[in-house]
C-alpha cells in the first residue's frame, strides 16, 4: 500500500461519522452523495469515472461532473480514482451550498457549507477547476492530483478555516492552487508543476503557505489584491520553507485581460500590494 492510499485510510479511520455509502466502480459517484446526510462519508473504488453532471451549486449556467452541498460530507477515494471530462463541464468537484449562487455567502451564514473532505481523487481536464469550494468552512482537501484543468487545479474561494495538503496541481493555465478572498488557510506539503502560477493568495487573510514546492510554472507563489472583488483585503499572510525554482515557462493564460497574463516568467514569490506579508526560509 502507498503512502497515499495508505494516508487516505488513516484519515477515513479519524473520521467518527455517520453512514459509509460505497461506490461501486462503474457507478454513480453523485448518485451517492445525493442519497448522503450530514455525518455521511461516500468512498469510491478504483477506475475511472465520468459523471453525467449537473450545474454547478454555485454557478447553475456552468456544469459539475460532482457536487457536493450537504454539511458534513466526506469524499474520499479507495485508491485510484480518476474524474475526467465528459465534455461541456466546467468543474470537477465543487463543494458549495446552492444559496450561494442567489446571494452574497460573505455576509449570509446560510448560504455556507461546513466540514468537507475531499480525498484521493485524480482531477483531469476540465475547463474551469479540477476541486472548487466555494463559501466553505472547516474544509480539507488532501492527497488529491488535478491535472490539464483550464484555469485552476485547486481553488478555495470566500472560504474560512480549512486546509490543503499533499495535493499536485500541473497543467492550469491560471493557477495551480488558488486561494481566493479566503481567511485562516493553511496550504502545505504540495507540489505545483506546470501551471502559469503555482500557488496564488489572493485577497485574502491570514494564510499561510508553507512545505510546498513550485516549480516549472511561470511564476512560483504569487500574493496580491486585485480591485472589484467581494473582499477587498489582504492581511497577514505567510509564505515560508517553500521550495520555489526553476519557473521560466512561457505564459499560457487563456484570457489577455486576466491579471495572469502579467506574470512574467522567472518570477519565484512576487508580492504586489498586501499589507503584513512575511516571506522567509524558502
Amino acid at each position: 500500500m502507498n503512502f497515499r492510499i495508505a494516508a487516505i485510510f488513516l484519515l477515513l479511520a479519524q473520521l467518527c461519522m455517520g453512514r459509509e455509502l460505497r461506490v461501486p466502480h462503474g457507478g454513480s459517484i453523485q448518485s451517492a452523495l445525493d442519497q448522503a446526510r450530514p455525518g455521511d462519508r461516500v468512498v469510491v473504488e478504483p477506475g475511472t469515472y465520468h459523471e453525467v453532471g449537473r450545474p454547478c451549486p454555485s454557478e447553475p449556467a456552468v456544469m459539475c461532473a460532482v457536487a457536493i452541498t450537504a454539511d458534513n460530507i466526506t469524499l474520499a477515494a479507495l485508491g485510484p480514482v480518476i474524474i475526467e471530462n465528459t465534455g461541456g463541464q466546467d468543474t470537477g468537484i465543487e463543494a458549495a451550498n446552492p444559496r450561494s449562487a442567489e446571494t452574497e455567502c460573505v455576509a449570509d451564514p446560510a448560504a455556507r457549507i461546513a466540514g468537507t473532505v475531499i480525498a484521493g481523487f485524480t482531477v483531469n481536464g476540465f475547463a474551469g477547476s479540477g476541486i472548487r469550494l466555494v463559501c466553505a468552512d472547516g474544509w480539507l482537501v488532501a492527497f488529491n492530483s488535478v491535472n490539464n484543468n483550464g484555469e485552476y487545479g485547486i481553488f478555495p474561494v470566500k472560504s474560512g478555516p480549512g486546509r490543503i495538503h499533499h495535493n499536485v496541481a500541473t497543467g492550469s493555465n491560471d493557477t495551480g492552487i488558488y486561494v481566493g478572498q479566503s481567511h485562516d488557510v493553511r496550504a502545505d506539503h504540495n507540489l505545483a508543476s506546470g501551471n502559469v502560477s503555482g500557488f496564488e493568495i489572493e485577497n485574502s487573510t491570514r494564510v499561510r503557505m508553507d512545505h510546498n514546492e513550485a516549480f516549472g510554472n511561470t511564476g512560483g507563489i504569487l500574493v496580491f489584491i486585485l480591485p472589484g472583488l467581494t473582499v477587498m483585503t489582504g492581511i497577514d499572510n505567510q509564505v515560508d520553507h517553500n521550495r520555489v525554482h526553476d519557473n521560466n515557462k512561457a505564459n499560457t493564460c487563456l484570457d489577455p485581460a486576466d491579471e495572469v497574463c502579467q506574470v512574467p516568467p522567472g518570477s519565484g514569490v512576487l508580492v504586489v500590494a498586501t499589507t503584513g506579508t512575511v516571506v522567509e526560509h524558502n
